[in-house]
């Protein structure tokens, strides 16, 4: 006797299929995420380095201002303006090795 029942085959297939589009669907939304998350990165590496530029020249006026400042001639104007006066031959401060030991 021959019994008609349902076609095994055919529902494993469309199991396969729905697997392979569901998986392929999840692919193509993780890799269009990927590239937004990338281009976001390269617009925020640009917007750092044109920052970091900026910082490199205002560091490289603070550092002119600074030597302006420093200047040996400038430092020696206002030292004769304040009333200081050049020392000839400077004695220095020394400490000997047994003061250091003593202190301990």
């Amino acid at each position: 006797m021959t019994t008609i029942g349902p076609q095994k085959k055919r529902q494993s297939t469309r199991v396969f299929l729905a697997c392979f589009l569901g998986t392929f669907v999840l692919g193509a939304v993780l890799g269009i995420s990927f590239y937004n998350d990338t281009v976001d990165l390269k617009h925020e590496v640009r917007k750092a380095e044109a920052r970091i530029v900026e910082l490199e020249v205002l560091n490289a006026d603070v550092k002119n201002q600074l030597y302006a400042l420093l200047d040996a001639e400038r430092l020696e104007a206002l030292a004769g303006e304040l009333g200081f006066v050049l020392e000839k031959r400077p004695s220095y401060l020394r400490v000997g090795a047994s003061d250091l030991a003593t202190n301990l």
